[in-house]
């Protein structure tokens, strides 16, 4: 069986996370209440602001022992040994489990990665898979959507997450956006 047909079976306890770990991001993080604070400032700072405590959180919960699974211990231990899988491994496992648990699970599957090596991290969220980007068309209208003030949100996910895991020389860029190309692509590239 695929690591697809194991996921469309399955869902996410096909990745062994933790559910209380996954609901608990997904009701703090839940993308309407994230939109509503901004309608009711209209600063897209408000998106960086809660990218911030996402990240934070997501890595406070997935590394506490009560959650964390094997798949994680053992790159852990690879990287203590080896001093190898902390980029980008364990760094993508932080985006996996954030988006997977704050975006909607019909769309969702995982992070489609486009790549994965000491020297970058691609990824990207397609239409549909950003219940973020959707809360904003909803709530705020597809003009302002379309401005995506949102992207403060992923951009400032991607910086905390590298800097909470001391992962230094890496540059964060966005060359695709949802309104324009049907995608969010970001980068993670060593400098």
């Amino acid at each position: 069986m695929s690591h697809l047909e194991i996921q469309e079976r399955f869902g996410r306890k096909a990745y062994y996370l933790n559910e209380e770990m996954l609901n608990i991001i997904g009701q703090e993080f839940e993308a309407s209440k994230i939109v509503e604070a901004f309608k009711s400032d209209k600063k897209p700072a408000i998106f960086k602001n809660w990218g911030n405590k996402a990240a934070k959180r997501t890595i406070e919960l997935s590394t506490d022992p009560k959650y964390t699974d094997r798949t994680y211990e053992v790159m852990l231990e690879m990287f203590k040994k080896k001093g190898i899988l902390k980029f980008p491994n364990i760094i993508q496992r932080f985006f996996e489990i954030l988006y997977m648990a704050t975006n909607p699970q019909e769309e969702y599957q995982h992070l489609k990665c486009l790549e994965n090596n000491s020297m970058a991290l691609r990824y990207q969220l397609k239409k549909g898979q950003c219940a973020i980007f959707e809360k904003l068309i909803e709530i705020c209208g597809k003009d302002v959507a379309s401005q995506l003030p949102c992207k403060n949100y992923c951009l400032e996910v991607a910086e905390t997450i590298l800097k909470d895991n001391d992962i230094a020389n890496y540059i964060v860029t966005q060359d695709l956006e949802m309104p324009k190309d049907g995608v969010c692509k970001f980068n993670i590239v060593k400098s």
